[in-house]
């Protein structure tokens, strides 16, 4: 089954005009690699926690309902469970928000490692040449799994759900609202573009030492930032 999902995949995916390791930005480490051991995960070892935002979180609602579900219990960060994990109140349902940078490979290259992890079985690839969602089943559990091209073409962001296929239809809104959240999120982490030769901590130290100088000794210019003491710069 798998050769004629690839060869789809293949083509889809062999038409990109832009390759995204031409892209020179600055890699923001937001977290630590993401291990997560359920069967949906894709071990990569670049892998980041994406960051909360105004989009997710308690009291934010996709598709007409809150997100994360309100029971639903965000994990504690661990050497081997590392990325933005929530756990279903029986336990037995995972949901997992990660980025990942676009400058280590191809996007092709990317997605086919989203598509394909030894053990699992595809049952539906969706995708265009900037994210694809992949369904499958690996054992006794489905996963729906979703890369999608963010922060202007610097950063991979992904979300992961995985269930037991026994219970499927009762995580369906769940899914639904991840994949939708996902899309909401492009701008969510995101920095300004700096050099890949200059580290954004640099500028923003730069930026910070070298405020607006006042026109005279007696004139402050509007919106001075405030000195280490908490003084203007233009108080004694």
């Amino acid at each position: 089954m798998r050769a004629p999902v690839l060869i789809g995949l293949l083509f889809l995916l062999g038409t990109q005009a832009a390759d995204a390791r031409h892209y020179r930005f600055h890699y923001r480490h937001w977290g630590h690699a993401l291990r997560y051991g359920g069967a949906a995960a894709v071990r990569d070892p670049d892998a980041t926690t994406l960051p909360s935002s105004p989009r997710s979180g308690p009291g934010v609602r996709v598709l007409g309902r809150p997100f994360p579900p309100p029971d639903w219990q965000l994990q504690p960060v661990d050497p081997q469970h590392t990325g933005r994990r929530y756990r279903s109140p029986d336990g037995a349902a995972s949901l997992v928000f990660y980025a990942s940078p676009a400058s280590r490979e191809s996007a092709s290259q990317h997605l086919k490692a989203i598509a394909f992890v030894d053990g699992e079985d595809v049952l539906r690839l969706a995708g265009t040449q900037g994210e694809l969602v992949v369904t499958g089943t690996k054992q006794e559990r489905m996963f729906v799994r979703k890369a999608r091209l963010a922060c202007g073409g610097r950063d991979w962001h992904h979300v992961v759900v995985d269930f037991p296929i026994s219970v499927q239809r009762d995580y369906a809104r769940v899914v639904e609202q991840a994949l939708s959240a996902l899309d909401r999120a492009d701008d969510d982490g995101c920095t300004a573009s700096v050099s890949s030769n200059e580290p954004a901590s640099a500028t923003q130290q730069t930026t910070a030492q070298t405020p607006p100088q006042p026109s005279s000794p007696d004139e402050v210019p509007s919106g001075a930032p405030a000195s280490p003491s908490g003084r203007s710069s233009g108080e004694p």
